[in-house]
């Protein structure tokens, strides 16, 4: 019994000692409880949210918030910050007396498409330590173009091509297109034509047609890149550039692309194939001279004339020397034609020769 008693008193004094820890554990947080009528500051904003609607990208907007503390206790705002470099706050004060208010200035840069950033404000409010300001806006383009430029494509000689792109002022006003100006394309006969779309009674429209008309006659270049000067009187538009792009078909055009590598022969032996060579605009013409402009052993064996001379074969044959070292061995062809505008052909072959 006398045990009995032993145990439940230390039982007893375990309960006191662990209710004693206890007091004094949540003794802070019921002072700090009972400290919540102390003075404190408190922000309040009218509003933490602003859209700019739909504007031209790059433009600079602004837009003013107001704050106001509605504590009883001075607020002070520590830091103002943004989530992206697109976005500046600037704050009137940073010291705020009860029932004071300020004005924080978001000045946005307006980006392509819609987007959305943040205005941080950290200050000593115990119950709103950071406060977040929400900003909008969809940004559209000087001007939209559609295509991206002009692409001809692949052209013939003497075959007219046509290439258009859309221009639209982004803001949706009607303008003028004043000039346009093409630079010189050596060979290639080009005009180009400004066509409003819906015009005004004015002739002005917000969108417009540019249509490049090109025709080439000689084949001076494989491939043209060039630069349209456009000129308006828009605002925001004064000066444009569309790019365009083509390349030109070489008047002779190998039928069934040939093999330039002609495989694997070893010493003494040969590798031939067959080409066809033909004309692009069906003309007829004549080959007057091959010859290999590096390595004897690529030799033209045969030119047999098909359809009345608007195409030939040619046999090509590669001989391998006997006494050849292993290794690859490659030349440009030379072919003369009496066709004018591209008298000249210079295809490349090449053979790897193995050792015994």
């Amino acid at each position: 019994m006398a045990k009995s008693d032993a145990i439940w008193k230390w039982v007893l004094f375990a309960l006191v000692i662990t209710g004693v820890i206890t007091w004094f554990v949540l003794q802070p947080a019921s002072t700090k409880k009972a400290a919540t009528g102390d003075p404190r500051p408190r922000i309040f904003l009218d509003r933490d949210t602003h859209d700019f609607g739909t504007m031209m990208s790059g433009e600079k907007v602004t837009h003013r918030f107001k704050i106001r503390n509605v504590g009883d206790a001075p607020l002070i705002l520590r830091k103002i910050s943004a989530s992206c470099s697109c976005t500046v706050p600037k704050v009137e004060r940073t010291h705020l007396p009860p029932d004071a208010t300020g004005t924080i200035e978001a000045e946005l840069t307006v980006r392509t498409g819609r987007r959305s950033s943040r205005i941080y404000i950290d200050s000593n409010d115990p119950d709103q330590p950071r406060a977040i300001i929400q900003l909008a806006s969809e940004g559209i383009k000087t001007v939209r173009m559609e295509p991206s430029g002009f692409d001809f494509g692949e052209m013939r000689l003497g075959q007219t091509a046509s290439s258009t792109v859309r221009l639209t002022a982004g803001d949706g006003e009607p303008f003028t297109i004043l000039t346009t100006k093409l630079p010189e394309l050596k060979g290639i006969e080009a005009t180009i034509e400004a066509r409003p779309l819906e015009p005004d009674a004015d002739g002005r429209s917000a969108r417009w047609n540019l249509a490049l008309t090109a025709t080439p006659r000689d084949h001076l270049q494989s491939e043209f890149s060039f630069t349209l000067d456009v000129s308006t009187d828009h605002p925001a538009i004064r000066k444009h550039k569309v790019e365009g792009y083509c390349t030109l078909r070489h008047p002779l055009q190998w039928i069934d692309e040939p093999r330039h590598f002609l495989g694997v022969a070893r010493p003494g032996k040969s590798v031939q194939t067959e080409l066809i060579l033909a004309s692009d605009s069906n003309a007829i013409f004549k080959i007057l001279e091959t010859r290999p402009l590096h390595d004897d052993a690529f030799k033209i064996i045969k030119i047999e004339p098909l359809d009345e001379g608007r195409r030939h074969r040619l046999t090509l044959r590669a001989e391998v020397p006997s006494g050849a070292p292993q290794g690859f061995r490659a030349t440009r062809l030379r072919i003369r034609t009496d066709l004018p505008i591209a008298n000249i052909l210079e295809p490349s072959f090449s053979i790897h020769v193995l050792a015994r």
